[in-house]
């Protein structure tokens, strides 16, 4: 996922939860978002995606794309 939201320039970040879902604050342009959501929805090779929910929140001074742990 990083490396799909650096190709992209979508700034943000990712976690990994404990219950398995997978947590993205994501934003970047309206393409390239839209982009990234359809590649969410599949996900990597040997993801299993149910279902991606969006919500839209204040837009934040982001520089990167980072992973949280």
């Amino acid at each position: 996922a990083k490396m799909e939201a650096e190709s992209l320039c979508i700034r943000g970040s990712m976690k990994n939860m404990r219950d398995g879902t997978v947590f993205v604050t994501a934003q970047g342009e309206k393409e390239a978002m839209d982009k990234f959501i359809r590649w969410c929805s599949k996900g990597p090779p040997g993801a299993f995606v149910r279902h991606i929910e969006k919500v839209h929140g204040e837009k934040k001074d982001l520089n990167e794309f980072r992973i949280l742990y």
